[in-house]
Formats: C-alpha cells, sequence, structure tokens
C-alpha cells in the first residue's frame, strides 16, 4: 500500500542585514539549506519553494530525506535569539489532487502575522 509520507521541518527566518535588508531562512534539521531575500515574508515563502528543490537533490543524489530531530531542541540557545519559527509540511509520496508537497502548519497565523506589521 502506497501511503503519504508527512514530515514537519522547523524552518526560522531572521534579519541577517539590517542594513541591507536581507533576511534569511533555514532549517536546522536541513543542513546547507538556506535561502535568503530583501523580506522576512520573502525569505519565508522562497523557503517553501526551496524546500521541494532541496529534497529533490538529496533524492537524486541518493541520499535519503532527513526526519526532523531538531523540534524544539533549539528554544533557549542563544545561537537562535531573534528567530522567527514556521512549521512546514511536507508531502512525500502519493497526494491527493490538490494537497501541496509543502504547505505550512499554521497558514492563518502566518498571513495574519505577515499582513500585519507596522
Amino acid at each position: 500500500m502506497n501511503r503519504q509520507r508527512e514530515l514537519i521541518y522547523d524552518v526560522g527566518t531572521r534579519c541577517v542585514s539590517s542594513t541591507l535588508g536581507r533576511y534569511e531562512a533555514f532549517a536546522p534539521d536541513l543542513p546547507g539549506f538556506r535561502v535568503e531575500m530583501d523580506s522576512e515574508f520573502g525569505a519565508y515563502r522562497q523557503a517553501q519553494q526551496a524546500l521541494i528543490e532541496h529534497l529533490a537533490s538529496l533524492s537524486a543524489a541518493g541520499k535519503s530525506i532527513p526526519v526532523p530531530q531538531m523540534n524544539g531542541r533549539y528554544l533557549g540557545d542563544k545561537h537562535y535569539a531573534g528567530v522567527v519559527w514556521h512549521f512546514l509540511k511536507v508531502n512525500l509520496g502519493p497526494r491527493k489532487a490538490g494537497t501541496p508537497m509543502v504547505e505550512p502548519v499554521f497558514p492563518d497565523f502566518l498571513e495574519d502575522e505577515f499582513t500585519h506589521l507596522d
């Protein structure tokens, strides 16, 4: 039986250069996964697409898809100070029609978070 496999990755966004207005998105469970954009929302949105490409490149290289291990373990770690955390669910394997490969876990919260910035 073909079953859909779901993985939830923690994706952080943070400012990397306040003078240049650059933001990055990264996932602690995916070493080497990082995108940089001109806005926090842009970095987050780009991370959704880049996550698919990153996992596909791992698979194409014959590497296994990392199972999230870091969920919440970095909280309180000074290295991650100033990081806004998001959660992206990756749907691997067969999907129902209309089910995206990568989707936010709390989409309503995210839309509210990024559209009501002062």
